[in-house]
């Protein structure tokens, strides 16, 4: 017969090794027992990033529900692809989308941009205040100009590599004035934006984007 001593070793052996494997079915932006990539088995299986990533998916889920434009798969697609499986990467990438969300709850209703519509615009995107992305001109944006470290985030390494190649060419390119693919034009250092590099109105939707409210 098994003592009632060496019972409760098994008992809290049981217990110990079942709390070793909660963390690899924790509550995360996603179903751990439907994990199928290299990404989500990595969240899955540690504890700092389940937890960072169960917390993401409750922010998400906040910003949706305020209907706040927030491109969250094609910013799963980019991590997916810069990270893999490396758990630092995903740590940075998860507590960076985490500080975003959190800054988009905090705005004010009445400074959120209304939508804005044009030709390009499936390419021209903001995953967030004070950012402006296109998909097709292969850079990111914020108040200071255009940021390789934002474009990686959000457009991918292939998105640098493909702007780099087509800007060789440039010598003493200003960073800081730019246009979109949807024609849009914005000057960093005057803080505006106008429909047009030959427009003389200004595009109070994008620049209210990118600098904040004017």
């Amino acid at each position: 017969m098994i003592s009632s001593v060496r019972k409760r070793m098994i008992i809290l052996l049981l217990a110990t090794l079942a709390g070793s494997n909660i963390h690899g079915l924790m509550a995360t932006s996603f179903e751990c027992t439907k994990a199928s990539t290299a990404t989500e088995k990595a969240i899955c299986g540690d504890k700092t990033l389940s937890l960072l990533d169960s917390k993401m998916g409750k922010l998400y889920h906040e910003v949706k529900a305020k209907k706040i434009n927030i491109y969250q798969q094609e910013w799963i697609k980019n991590r997916n692809k810069e990270c893999d499986a490396d758990p630092s990467c995903l740590e940075k990438w998860t507590k960076s989308r985490i500080i975003n969300f959190e800054n988009e709850l905090k705005r004010p209703a009445s400074e959120r941009p209304r939508s804005h519509k044009s030709p390009n615009d499936q390419y021209v995107f903001s995953p967030g205040q004070g950012i402006i992305c296109d998909k097709k001109s292969n850079f990111c944006v914020d108040a200071q100009g255009i940021s390789m470290e934002l474009t990686k985030d959000y457009l991918g390494q292939k998105a640098i590599d493909r702007f780099r190649k087509l800007t060789a060419g440039i010598k003493d390119m200003d960073m800081k004035i730019y246009t979109f693919s949807n024609g849009l034009s914005c000057d960093s250092d005057k803080r505006i934006c106008k429909k047009s590099k030959w427009d003389t109105k200004a595009d109070k939707h994008w620049a209210q984007v990118l600098f904040g409210k004017q």
